[in-house]
């Protein structure tokens, strides 16, 4: 009586290992697959690092040019940015390099950053020129905040320099 019960006992064992063999496969190709997605973000995926304003002035540049927006003509104004850019991050700012532009204070303001180009820079006076447009007119109580992509690498390369 014995024999048969461990061969029974024997069975099961061998079938809760199966078992277990088909869920080891199925934990290691999730875990192969995620190592592998997290190796292309580390050498593939960028960190941008940006250089911010101190100080921003903006003018209304000229007369508004209208454009379809959600099936209505709306006058978009165009404005001229004049920001000053620390003097450590003004030799890495170029003509043509994108540049963010966020304004706050209002209701009716995009709530997204808005996304620009440098058109102009003075690297003796640190002054970073760019021109950007809305469909609302701007008042003076806006907060207008200015921020230049100065670099742009792989979060392999930063570990790399920050570890020198």
């Amino acid at each position: 009586m014995e024999v048969t019960n461990l061969a029974v006992h024997f069975s099961q064992t061998l079938h809760a290992l199966n078992g277990e063999r088909h869920r080891s496969w199925i934990g290691l190709s999730l875990g192969s697959i995620l190592l592998f997605l997290w190796m292309m973000w580390f050498f593939m995926g960028r960190i941008t690092h940006l250089a911010y304003s101190e100080s921003v002035e903006v003018t209304l540049e000229a007369q508004p040019v209208w454009r379809m927006k959600e099936g209505r003509v709306t006058p978009y104004r165009q404005y001229q940015l004049d920001a000053v850019i620390s003097k450590e991050h003004i030799e890495d700012v170029h003509e043509g390099q994108p540049a963010i532009i966020t304004l706050s204070g209002a209701t009716t303001l995009p709530l997204k950053p808005i996304k620009s180009y440098v058109t102009q820079v003075d690297s003796t006076q640190g002054t970073v020129s760019a021109t950007f447009e809305v469909d609302t007119l701007l008042g003076n109580s806006i907060d207008i905040g200015f921020a230049v992509e100065v670099d742009s690498q792989s979060p392999a390369s930063y570990l790399f320099h920050l570890t020198q």
